[in-house]
C-alpha cells in the first residue's frame, strides 16, 4: 500500500507527458520579439542589416525567469538574451561578465529614482526590450508566481523612453525608444564620445548616436559579415583586441569603446568581424576531446571484457 501511495502522484504527473509542466511559455507569449530578430537578421542582398542585433534584459525571482540570471537583489535577477526570448544555453548559470555588472548598475538607478530614462542608460548594451516578468509561464497556466517589489515595478513603468505593453497579466514587455544595436557604425564625430571612460555619463545626457545595424551572424557564433558604411564601428560586449575588424581586406585599428566595449574607425566595404581565438585554447579543446575519446575507448573495452568473462 505505501509503495502505491508513493507512485501514484509520479504516475499521474506522467500520465500526459507534460510532467505537470505549463502548457505554453513567455516564448510564445512574447513572439514579436522572434519576428524583430527575423527583421534584424533579413537585411539586403548585400547582408546589410535591417534593424539589427539587439539584447532584451529580462527582469524577475529567479523560479520565474525563462533563462538563468545573475542578482540584482533578495530574490531578484535579470538577465540577457540575444536576438530573441533565449536558447538552451541561455537556461544555464554562467559567471558576470562584460556588460551584466553595468546593467545592473543602470537598473539601480532607476530603481532609486536617479533617472527617469533608464532606456538611455541601456542603449550602449543593445537592449531593445525589458521583460517584467511576474509567473514562470502565462497567467492560464497557474505557474508559480513571485511578483516584482512594488516599488520597483513602477519605477521601471515610469521611465520615460520605456513603452510598456501587458503581454500578460504576469508579463509586461517594455520596448526602449532610445534602442542602439549590439553590432553598430555610428557616425564619424562619434569617436569622441566612444573615447569616455564609462557609458553611464554620454548615454544619460543623450550624448551616445544612435548606430546603423550593420554585420550579419553565420554558422560560426564568433563571426559576422556584411556590407559597412564608414564611421565608428561599435560592438556591444567586453573589449578585447582578438575581435578583428577588417574591410575589404584591410584590418581596422581597435579600441575600447566606453570603458568596456569595442570600437573601431571603420571604412565603408565589404567587412568582417571575427574573434581570433588564442593558441592554447585550441590546444585545450583538442586536449579534451582526447580525453572524452580515451574515456569511451576504456569504457568499451572494458563492457568487453565482462561480456568475454562471463
Amino acid at each position: 500500500g505505501a509503495v502505491l501511495a508513493s507512485i501514484l502522484p509520479i504516475a499521474f504527473g506522467a500520465f500526459d507527458g507534460r510532467w505537470k509542466l505549463a502548457d505554453a511559455d513567455h516564448a510564445e507569449a512574447m513572439s514579436f520579439v522572434a519576428r524583430s530578430s527575423a527583421s534584424s537578421a533579413s537585411g539586403s542582398p548585400d547582408g546589410q542589416a535591417a534593424a539589427g542585433s539587439f539584447r532584451v534584459l529580462w527582469l524577475g525571482a529567479p523560479e520565474v525567469l525563462p533563462v538563468a540570471g545573475y542578482p540584482l537583489a533578495d530574490d531578484l535577477d535579470y538577465a540577457l538574451t540575444v536576438d530573441g526570448t533565449g536558447t538552451f544555453p541561455d537556461r544555464l548559470a554562467a559567471p558576470a561578465y562584460g556588460s551584466t555588472a553595468l546593467v545592473a548598475e543602470a537598473l539601480r538607478a532607476a530603481a532609486s529614482g536617479s533617472t527617469d530614462r533608464l532606456g538611455r542608460l541601456l542603449r550602449p548594451f543593445g537592449v531593445r526590450y525589458v521583460a517584467v516578468v511576474e509567473r514562470a509561464a502565462p497567467s492560464r497556466t497557474h505557474a508559480l508566481r513571485r511578483p516584482l517589489p512594488r516599488g520597483l515595478a513602477a519605477s521601471i513603468a515610469r521611465q520615460l523612453d520605456l513603452q510598456g505593453t501587458e503581454i500578460d497579466a504576469d508579463l509586461t514587455v517594455y520596448a526602449n525608444d532610445a534602442w542602439s544595436p549590439v553590432r553598430a557604425v555610428l557616425p564619424d564625430d562619434a569617436s569622441a564620445v566612444l573615447d569616455r571612460p564609462t557609458p553611464f555619463a554620454p548615454a544619460a545626457a543623450g550624448d551616445l548616436p544612435n548606430g546603423v545595424g550593420v554585420l550579419q551572424p553565420t554558422s560560426r557564433a564568433d563571426r559576422f559579415t556584411g556590407s559597412t558604411p564608414a564611421g565608428e564601428a561599435y560592438a556591444a560586449w567586453s573589449s578585447d583586441d582578438r575581435w578583428h575588424l577588417t574591410v575589404d581586406g584591410r584590418r581596422q585599428p581597435h579600441r575600447e569603446a566606453l570603458g568596456w566595449a569595442n570600437a573601431w574607425s571603420s571604412d565603408a566595404g565589404r567587412a568582417t568581424l571575427a574573434y581570433a581565438s588564442p593558441p592554447l585554447r585550441l590546444l585545450s579543446v583538442l586536449l579534451q576531446l582526447a580525453l572524452w575519446l580515451g574515456s569511451i575507448v576504456l569504457v568499451v573495452r572494458w563492457r568487453r571484457r565482462l561480456v568475454a568473462e562471463s
